[in-house]
């Protein structure tokens, strides 16, 4: 892999997107926040014409208490807005400027969700592997 095939960074509601390359062979896509906290990303290994969707995830935590206001739980959720699924779309497009063919994974957590999540982005499902074959997205868009 080499930089130049990279995802140019772009906005989304936002959120900066950037891709980062990664040893030793692979790719992160990393979502920020106005206040530059990561607020998403997705981990995939690549091995000649097949990536690997190691992990996708979008921030939803508790932050620490402030001792003057302990009632106060300030939280951070980004989720079920739409972030996952971007995450997810610029996987596919930096698999096709990569030339990779096949783009599979594992549901780990709620599977009821992941199994929607994933179909709306064209996956076949065989019980929790997940798999998208890029060669049909290919005459779509």
């Amino acid at each position: 892999m080499h930089n130049a095939n990279l995802l140019k960074d772009e906005l989304w509601k936002g959120f900066r997107i950037d891709v980062q390359e990664f040893l030793p062979d692979g790719f992160m896509v990393h979502a920020w926040d106005k206040r530059k906290l990561c607020a998403g990303y997705a981990k995939v290994s690549v091995h000649r014409q097949q990536a690997k969707l190691g992990d996708i995830y979008v921030l939803d935590r508790l932050l620490p208490r402030f001792k003057w206001c302990p009632w106060y739980k300030p939280r951070i959720n980004y989720r079920n807005q739409g972030l996952g699924s971007q995450i997810l779309r610029c996987v596919i497009i930096q698999c096709h400027i990569l030339g990779i063919h096949e783009l599979s994974g594992e549901i780990v957590g709620d599977r009821e969700a992941l199994t929607l999540f994933y179909r709306r982005h064209g996956f076949s499902i065989n019980g929790t592997v997940i798999t998208l074959d890029l060669h049909s997205l290919r005459g779509r868009s």
